[in-house]
């Protein structure tokens, strides 16, 4: 009952000792809670290097994780702890349920507003999801349907057209329209190769896997698109994936995140001998390189071992940044850019 009577000073010790236990008891709740959800379901923090959320795999990454949440608690803990001591200084017990009153409400409304904004989030993020599903499906059977088109001898242009014809187009407009399209092919299926490639490093990188599904469709369309890119076209006239790493070493996200996607691959190789995804548990290794790397993808002119005879300008800058990202974990940081830590 509020009152303007001062409080007892014996009764408001105990009060105080009964909430600061009810708190710190909340604490150890919270922390033997998370550390069971982490145990069942993944966990993981924000990136430094893109802004995104990069699952923690390896036990290091999920303890950092553990640590940095049990450090928010704390941290928590000791502000809400501080609050409490307001109990032994108000002056009486009408101000002390005026100042828990205002608090209530305005922490009442926190949660409403804060729950409100993560259903709205979670809508947005499902039907980001069936959006990003339709479309995938649709760049497969586009993809394919692209190929099957440039297999037929009709699309193929001639090879007997007079230069002439490119000057003077109304000569053999027909020719002329059939050598833009088979250009735009061209174009086109080195553009969704290199889309292809950087999905599987962005993927590796925050460690996107899934149930393996997706991962093992996005390498067989890779390869589909190599292999169209290297066998449909005339390699003294087009550049074949070449037109695809070309784009790679062009896109700033793709400089950014492969080099620690490949890092990441390669701490993966070695920590658990071998591929993790089940889209990669049931196909031949690829050597020293994964899958969406340029490095890994065979071309004409390539020798026996498939390595090739002249390195692109994006794979050689993947050595470069691997080389600077060494260097600097060289110099001891604790924790490097790529979130790896310790």
């Amino acid at each position: 009952r509020a009152s303007s009577e001062p409080l007892n000073q014996e009764v408001a010790l105990t009060a105080l000792a009964s909430c600061c236990s009810a708190i710190e008891a909340q604490a150890a709740e919270a922390k033997d809670a998370f550390r069971e959800r982490v145990r069942n379901y993944p966990c993981g923090r924000v990136s430094e290097v893109t802004g995104q959320l990069r699952i923690s795999r390896s036990p290091e990454e999920v303890d950092q994780v553990i640590e940095a949440f049990e450090e928010r608690v704390d941290m928590e803990t000791r502000e809400a702890l501080t609050q409490a001591l307001e109990i032994t200084v108000v002056p009486c017990a009408g101000a002390l349920a005026d100042v828990l009153g205002r608090r209530l409400a305005f922490w009442e409304a926190e949660i409403e507003e804060s729950w409100s904004h993560w259903s709205a989030q979670a809508s947005l993020f499902h039907d980001a999801c069936r959006g990003a599903a339709e479309v995938w499906q649709k760049l497969r059977e586009s993809t394919r349907a692209l190929i099957d088109k440039l297999a037929e001898p009709t699309s193929v242009p001639s090879e007997e057209t007079p230069p002439i014809v490119y000057l003077v187009p109304f000569l053999d407009y027909r020719a002329v329209q059939r050598h833009r399209r088979w250009d735009d092919a061209h174009d086109a299926l080195a553009h969704a190769a290199a889309s292809v490639a950087l999905l599987g490093a962005w993927t590796e990188y925050h460690h996107l896997r899934g149930d393996g599904e997706v991962l093992k469709e996005a390498r067989e369309l890779l390869n589909t698109l190599l292999e169209a890119l290297e066998s449909r076209f005339d390699p003294s006239r087009y550049a074949g994936s070449e037109a695809a790493t070309s784009a790679l070493a062009m896109d700033e996200t793709w400089c950014l995140v492969a080099p620690l996607a490949e890092r990441s691959w390669q701490l993966r190789q070695v920590q658990d001998g071998g591929p993790l995804c089940p889209s990669e548990a049931s196909v031949p290794s690829e050597g020293s390189h994964p899958w969406w790397s340029p490095k890994s993808w065979r071309r004409v002119g390539d020798d026996d071992t498939g390595t090739p005879t002249e390195m692109d300008s994006a794979t050689a800058a993947l050595d470069a940044a691997s080389a600077a990202l060494a260097t600097a974990s060289a110099l001891g940081s604790d924790e490097d850019a790529t979130g790896f830590g310790r």
